[in-house]
């Protein structure tokens, strides 16, 4: 772009209408766009969140240790039945019902 404004510079172009390098690079993305068009920047998906039966692996969800429904700050879904609730697993940090914290975890 640098060379471009240079070599623009030395032409008559530049004595009828002088540019600084600001203002030239300003005309040539006007004219880029008129001649092409707008395009659309593409956008980021969005991140899908997994279902907490696969956030939590097996291998913690069902260890039986150190699990303790305890109270959220804020509200989260129920893992298993994807109502709202006041109430997570401590452990698992997922949101569960006192209904649901048992059969979630696997206790019968």
């Amino acid at each position: 772009m640098q060379n471009a404004w240079l070599l623009f510079r030395r032409t008559d172009a530049h004595t009828a209408e002088p540019l600084d390098l600001l203002a030239f690079r300003r005309r040539i993305v006007q004219v880029y766009l008129m001649r092409h068009g707008a395009i659309a920047m593409p956008r980021r998906a969005a991140r899908l969140a997994l279902p907490a039966v696969h956030r939590v692996p097996d291998e913690v969800r069902f260890d039986g240790v150190g699990h303790f429904a305890g109270p959220s700050q804020t509200t989260k879904r129920c893992a298993l039945c994807k109502k709202n609730t006041k109430k997570l697993c401590l452990k698992c940090t997922v949101g569960l019902h006192n209904q649901c914290f048992n059969a979630f975890h696997g206790i019968h």
